[in-house]
């Protein structure tokens, strides 16, 4: 039987913030049996947030070996549908989500806080619902 502690000793993730996009998504994974919408929502969010590549197939296999190919497709098979991409590989994302997240930063910099900011800016309502991260496809479970 492993333990967190071993799972964690084991990541060897290209940088911090990827080692902390992986524990967020195990962790939402663990504790998604309490509520799956709730947690589908929150790693979709999150990856609608960030400018990171989306987790690979790949690198969810590299980095939690230690769980078994079972669990280890469980999770992929998680994180796929909760942000709404399946990557065999990591691959650079669109550049429509980086402007968004460009655009983001740039209003928190400029202490426009989220939403009001976004609203402030006078884009067209698809483009502050884009920014806003609300234009998703809905999940069902």
């Amino acid at each position: 039987m492993w333990h967190c502690s071993d799972l964690i000793m084991n990541l060897r993730p290209e940088s911090e913030r990827r080692l902390c996009l992986l524990l967020h998504l195990y962790w939402t994974y663990l504790k998604r049996s309490h509520h799956t919408t709730a947690a589908c929502e929150s790693l979709r969010l999150v990856w609608n947030a960030v400018p990171d590549s989306f987790i690979s197939r790949i690198e969810i296999n590299a980095q939690l070996q230690l769980l078994g190919p079972e669990a280890t497709g469980d999770i992929y098979d998680f994180y796929c549908k909760a942000v709404g991409e399946c990557h065999e590989d990591v691959e650079p994302r669109p550049l429509k989500h980086h402007c968004r997240c460009a655009i983001r930063l740039q209003l928190w910099k400029c202490m426009q806080w989220l939403p009001e900011g976004i609203e402030q800016i006078g884009l067209p309502k698809v483009l502050q619902l884009y920014l806003k991260l609300e234009n998703s496809d809905c999940f069902n479970e």
